[in-house]
């Protein structure tokens, strides 16, 4: 019995790659999405640790907010509905012990 196989297909060109899963990456994936240009988003973590552990993208910047009430108001509000007040956050460090 023989097999036949057929050559490995080219890989596909996409013009975008957007590294990381973040709250801008995600705006950006949207943003590309909507306006017809092909991107691929990876990220690092499995997306079921990326709630169990604490977030990298703890800051948005003002742009980016910008952005995000200008594109997705209904987004824009919920996040601004889930930031606590400064006062809350702006003092904080990430530690992997307390030793």
């Amino acid at each position: 019995s023989s097999s036949s196989s057929s050559p490995p297909s080219p890989p596909r060109q996409i013009p975008v790659v957007i590294a990381g899963g973040g709250p801008t990456g995600l705006l950006l994936s949207s943003l590309l999405s909507r306006y017809g240009v092909p991107s691929a988003l990876i990220e690092s973590r499995p997306a079921s640790s990326a709630s169990d552990e604490h977030p990298r993208a703890h800051y948005l910047n003002l742009r980016t907010m910008e952005i995000l009430r200008s594109e997705s108001p209904r987004a824009y509000g919920r996040v601004r509905g889930e930031t606590p007040p400064p006062e809350e956050w702006e003092d904080f460090e990430f530690c992997r012990s307390a030793t």
